[in-house]
């Protein structure tokens, strides 16, 4: 009776993480990009080559809308010496800052030279109201080339306070580092 119940209890939690796990399903899209002859300041040079975005999203699987944003990002690029580049990037947002530039990232990308192989709108579930509490992650965008190295990180945190009002708890960036 005793191994009947244990049984039943571990075929209970099997069946509450199955249906768990098949509500946080995770989607994924790359974003493929050329870019060609674009001035990066941070380096102070002209650089071309390709790059992906590698994206992963969840929605609510109640309400269809997006949740979280995550991506990792490679680049292999040249400048007009023919001296090589790479970019790595990684990231999360959860509060909706990237959302729509990822979106629709022909459209803010219009004034760069720098061609994605998506039609913009591409990610579904975008809610009219961005959420008030979460944090937005740029943890690792380096690029790294001719024996320099630069980094960009990103940190905000932000919670709602005791009279439930959006408050920034937490703040760090550095850019060219």
């Amino acid at each position: 009776m005793k191994a009947r119940k244990i049984l039943t209890l571990i075929i209970s939690f099997v069946l509450i993480g199955c249906f768990q796990i098949a509500q946080a399903q995770t989607f994924q899209q790359d974003l493929y990009a050329t870019i060609t002859n674009e001035y990066v300041l941070c380096a102070d040079r002209t650089l071309s080559g390709d790059w992906n975005y590698h994206m992963s999203y969840h929605l609510d699987p109640k309400t269809g809308e997006l949740k979280n944003l995550r991506w990792n990002m490679h680049a292999n690029l040249y400048d007009e010496f023919d001296n090589k580049y790479k970019i790595m990037d990684v990231g999360s947002d959860n509060l909706g800052v990237w959302w729509d530039l990822f979106n629709n990232i022909n459209a803010f990308n219009a004034d760069f030279n720098i061609d994605y192989e998506i039609e913009d709108g591409w990610l579904p579930g975008i809610p009219d109201v961005l959420p008030v509490e979460g944090r937005i992650i740029e943890s690792n965008y380096k690029l790294m080339g001719n024996g320099e190295k630069f980094t960009w990180k990103l940190l905000w945190i932000v919670r709602l306070d005791k009279d439930g009002l959006p408050k920034l708890e937490i703040f760090k960036e550095t850019f060219c580092e």
